[in-house]
């Protein structure tokens, strides 16, 4: 197959998008969270804490969230590096995109912006004796996210309990009053 003038002239734009943002230590999230979106997010976090671990690196998320477990490992990523990360809505944080959100050093939204959480989604198909484990598992998941909100939120009882049967949104007023965010931009 032969590179036409076009694609290299797409990929030299792409190239200097992604240098702008490196530059300026930025990596967006704004796509499902899976394990090819998580290990983007993830590589870029570690390359900028070796780079400096002083200098702060903006994580800017517009997502409607995704995978519970790569969205913990971008957490896990987030709290174990030196630099410190400023996460930041841009749109919404919805799921597990809001949960990451919330393991920012600093936490940042825009005026239109949305936080939403609500219960996780599984379901399967399978022999009971595998259901009975994954049902154990996720109950175990459930419980990490709600120690989550316990520690980085000032959410009520009443909010909790809405993670748990329905849908919780929150505009960036809202969110702010509640602990979630140290600011609305």
């Amino acid at each position: 197959m032969e590179i036409t003038s076009k694609t290299k002239k797409k990929q030299k734009k792409k190239s200097k998008k992604s240098t702008s943002l490196d530059k300026l230590r930025t990596i967006i999230l704004n796509k499902v969270i899976d394990g090819d979106s998580a290990s983007k997010v993830i590589e870029k976090l570690l390359i900028f804490s070796e780079e400096s671990s002083r200098k702060p690196i903006t994580l800017i998320i517009n997502s409607y969230g995704g995978s519970v477990l790569d969205g913990l490992a971008i957490i896990d990523t987030i709290r174990s590096i030196k630099a410190p990360v400023r996460t930041l809505i841009i749109g919404k944080a919805c799921s597990m995109a809001a949960f990451i959100f919330l393991a920012g050093d600093e936490k940042v939204m825009t005026k239109n912006s949305y936080w939403m959480i609500h219960p996780m989604s599984c379901g399967t198909y399978d022999y009971f004796s595998f259901i009975k484990d994954r049902v154990k598992f996720e109950k175990e998941l459930n419980v990490k996210l709600l120690e989550l909100l316990k520690k980085y939120t000032k959410l009520i009882k009443k909010d909790l309990a809405k993670f748990e049967v329905g849908e919780l949104w929150l505009n960036s007023t809202e969110a702010k009053e509640k602990g979630i965010t140290d600011k609305v931009i």
